[in-house]
């Protein structure tokens, strides 16, 4: 069946500009993507589709986060989908910290 057997952030604290690996392993999936919280407003985007079952990836932390409104912690959701209409999520937060 349908399952996220893993996803996780590292490292889960980063400074603005640098990147973060987010790494996936995921069961009985037809389609998988990640999205993404702005930062700064909280609104969730797809940041990449058509994923493998298993696989890692690279995001930058964006560098222009203003320093008063450091710590901030930010999430990326991991999305699953089987071959139903069924959905599963997993989150991984981040914390974007001062350099």
């Amino acid at each position: 069946g349908l399952s996220i057997v893993s996803f996780s952030a590292d490292p889960v604290e980063v400074a603005p500009g640098s990147a973060v690996s987010l790494a996936w392993e995921v069961t009985g999936a037809t389609r998988v993507w990640l999205s993404q919280a702005n930062p700064e407003t909280g609104v969730m985007a797809t940041i990449a589709d058509n994923l493998p079952l298993a696989g890692s990836l690279q995001i930058a932390v964006p560098a222009e986060i203003a320093a008063d409104q450091l710590p901030l912690t930010t999430g990326f959701v991991l999305r699953a989908q089987g071959n139903g209409e069924e959905i599963h999520n997993q989150d991984a937060l981040i914390t974007i910290v001062a350099p």
